[in-house]
């Protein structure tokens, strides 16, 4: 069910409050959050996501796409979708080539103020290495409506998605409505998953019952929790996802 945002409260990028640096000001809010859920902290697993290649629909300057998947969770490292000559503001993508296929069954969008209303998870579908730019080809495994910005000290959009487990090589996420006037901006994306692979892809889910999910101190994310920052679902979009980080 989708989520009403109200007034769009969010401070204009040129007159910040304090300077917008994760390791600072974003990072305490965070670690202060991990100690409101009290979960143990689980080892951390390989962001396959990390480095590797990154493509998108369109760019806002110098933010390029290989910037979501650099490491760094700030404005100054970033994906952006060209808002101001996109013919469709509303429609944009971005998709990481994980090198080979895993079985994919979390994933982890850390979105600057400029996050989706909707948006979904796909995988390359189709037999051919090179992925399509347009949406043929691309499998539906989770749709997300219920992204929403969460104010200072936080200040930015947390999607926290545990997934059916999925082979694939290719992930994308296709965008379809902004929140705001901006265009869309993902500081990293981040994938789990295991070697191997799953028999099938599994039939698309629609965004079922979202809970806040918690952080770890490595800024991660642990399921369920209580700290009301971050979403999560389930494969089935039932109930609570198993109390292990992805």
């Amino acid at each position: 069910m989708a989520m009403t945002i109200g007034t769009d409260r969010r401070p204009r990028r040129a007159v910040p409050l304090f300077p917008i640096r994760f390791p600072a000001a974003q990072a305490l809010a965070l670690l202060l959050c991990t100690a409101a859920t009290g979960l143990a902290q689980a080892p951390a697993r390989t962001n396959l996501a990390m480095n590797k290649v990154c493509k998108a629909s369109s760019v806002e300057g110098k933010l390029t796409p290989d910037k979501a998947v650099d490491g760094p969770k700030s404005q100054g490292s970033r994906w952006g979708s060209n808002y101001g000559t996109d013919k469709n503001k509303d429609s944009a993508w971005i998709f990481v080539d994980l090198g080979r296929e895993y079985s994919v069954d979390s994933v982890a969008i850390y979105w600057e103020h400029s996050g989706a209303k909707r948006y979904d998870i796909q995988a390359w579908d189709k037999p051919a290495d090179t992925p399509s730019y347009s949406d043929e080809g691309w499998k539906t495994l989770l749709t997300d409506t219920t992204l929403t910005y969460q104010p200072r000290p936080v200040d930015m959009c947390l999607s926290f998605l545990k997934l059916p487990p999925s082979p694939l090589r290719y992930l994308r996420v296709r965008c379809y409505k902004r929140m705001f006037e901006f265009g869309f901006s993902i500081m990293e994306l981040e994938v789990y998953g295991k070697e191997g692979t799953a028999s099938t892809l599994s039939r698309p889910i629609a965004a079922g019952s979202a809970r806040p999910g918690g952080f770890n101190a490595r800024m991660g994310f642990a399921w369920p929790a209580g700290s009301g920052n971050g979403r999560f679902f389930t494969a089935d979009g039932r109930g609570p996802a198993a109390k292990t980080r992805p």
